[in-house]
């Protein structure tokens, strides 16, 4: 099966960061976010429309379960330490696959099957992806 290449996005990303806004994240806040390694072995350079990437950074602050309101403020200091920056992909070589099709699993799971078993893993599906 083939894996689902596409090219770069249309529209401009957005990226909201503590820092440099294409430098990777301090390895110190990796975990911290859901589309993190909870383990610490890698680090996520999350970038997608700006509602999105709000939406996600603000997701600490959101009311948990039968809350019905915000518990307290958004803190100035996060706003003090982050910056939003937008960027465009379309005129460089960027290429990216899509972790959500069958054929990409598929694919991923018969090319590196061998490392997956060696990171401990007994599959490889949709939720590892």
């Amino acid at each position: 099966m083939p894996v689902d290449i596409s090219g770069p996005p249309a529209s401009p990303l957005y990226r909201i960061s503590r820092g440099l806004p294409g430098a990777w994240p301090d390895w110190r806040y990796v975990g911290d976010s859901r589309f993190d390694d909870p383990h610490g072995r890698f680090r996520v350079l999350y970038a997608g429309d700006r509602l999105a990437c709000f939406l996600e950074t603000l997701a600490p602050f959101r009311p948990g379960l039968g809350e019905a309101e915000l518990s307290g403020a958004i803190p100035e200091k996060w706003f003090a330490t982050r910056q939003l920056t937008s960027f465009s992909l379309a005129q460089s070589a960027w290429r990216a696959i899509d972790l959500q099709t069958a054929g990409t699993i598929g694919e991923l799971r018969a090319q590196l099957g061998f490392r997956f078993e060696e990171m401990g893993y007994t599959d490889f599906d949709f939720s590892h992806a």
